[in-house]
């Protein structure tokens, strides 16, 4: 039996070493090679290979990357105030504490970006940081009288915020039947909702004297508190390829609702009256919104040797402005009227940001 067996063996080994054909076929439909023998009379595969050819590469995440800069200013409409001082004659003298704006500020903006490898969906977070100051210094002197009234105010306004675990998705407006025949056809849109943290803090103080007598004003407002937060972007091409290089149209809305401590206080003091005082510390629910509008610039960057695959490296320009509501300086009341008003803080300005797209 076993000498049949090698006798067979043997002859199998010297028909296939003798007829040395081979062909290599594709199976329909897959992309596994087949090697089957040149002899007709032979049928079935006599090796399955195990890697596929022409296989295409797994889809890669995208990550987003940016840094810039906002400039702002904010619009204080009721920081505007007038202190009365009293005179030694009698009556009083009025200095006029009003138009204080504190300059432009550089604030710092930092955002990530991941696209899961699927497309159309991912994770981001951004945080950016404000510091304001201003003040004004004025002498006047009085009609009638040999004495300058000294008037002098400053203002400072800190925000910090940072919007975390945030999902984003993205939509093409091509694929929109109410855009189909109109100039949003090829508009892109973001949208995105995550969680907030953020503080705003302020501070104003203002002083008028005349004769040694002199009247001071002071407010302060603290809020921090933790919400929800929600953005759309859109990105309308004016000259732009499908990897994302050239010109275009940007926007981003955002909106905000945080809940938190608000503490704030007011205090007024002059030689006409009794110094007065306004405390507040209570949960306020506060909205917050934030606009902007501008031109955005992409272009390929493609260096080989240093990573495998090319980036797209962007710079982007705009208008930008925010609202905070209900965190303005507490009222108080003096014989003169109403200093401060409970507002909103509203700040205007524009915006420069460079970013990489990976």
């Amino acid at each position: 039996m076993v000498k049949q067996f090698i006798a067979v063996w043997v002859l199998f080994v010297a028909q296939a070493a003798s007829a040395q054909n081979f062909t290599t076929a594709i199976a329909p439909g897959a992309k596994t090679a087949f090697i089957t023998a040149a002899d007709p009379d032979r049928t079935g595969p006599l090796f399955i290979s195990e890697a596929p050819l022409d296989a295409e590469p797994e889809p890669a995440g995208s990550l987003r990357t940016s840094f810039g800069f906002h400039f702002m200013r904010p619009i204080f409409s009721d920081h505007q105030v007038a202190l009365p001082v009293a005179a030694p004659a009698g009556g009083f003298v009025v200095g006029d504490v009003s138009n204080l704006s504190p300059d432009f500020a550089a604030s710092p903006i930092f955002k990530i970006a991941y696209e899961f490898p699927s497309g159309g969906y991912g994770v981001q977070a951004s945080a950016w940081i404000l510091n304001l100051s201003g003040n004004i210094d004025r002498t006047a002197t009085v009609v009638g009288a040999n004495q300058n009234v000294n008037t002098n105010a400053s203002s400072s306004t800190t925000i910090n915020v940072a919007n975390f675990v945030e999902g984003f998705g993205v939509v093409f407006l091509e694929d929109s039947k109410w855009a189909e025949h109109t100039h949003f056809n090829d508009t892109e849109v973001t949208y995105s909702i995550g969680f907030r943290t953020a503080s705003v803090e302020q501070r104003y103080t203002a002083n008028v004297t005349f004769e040694g007598n002199q009247t001071n004003l002071v407010g302060n407002t603290k809020f921090t508190g933790f919400g929800v937060t929600s953005s759309f972007s859109g990105l309308h091409p004016l000259h732009l390829d499908q990897e994302g290089a050239g010109l275009a149209f940007y926007s981003h809305l955002r909106g905000s609702l945080l809940i938190g401590q608000s503490i704030r206080d007011s205090s007024i003091n002059t030689n006409m009256a009794e110094a007065r005082t306004a405390k507040e510390s209570i949960t306020r629910l506060i909205p917050a919104m934030e606009a902007e509008f501008g031109i955005k610039y992409g272009t390929r960057f493609d260096p080989s040797k240093f990573v495998p695959r090319p980036a797209l490296v962007w710079f982007q320009t705009g208008l930008t402005g925010q609202y905070w509501g209900d965190v303005g300086l507490l009222r108080i009341n003096d014989s003169m009227g109403g200093q401060f008003t409970s507002t909103n803080l509203l700040l205007v300005g524009f915006t420069v940001q460079i970013g990489v797209d990976y």
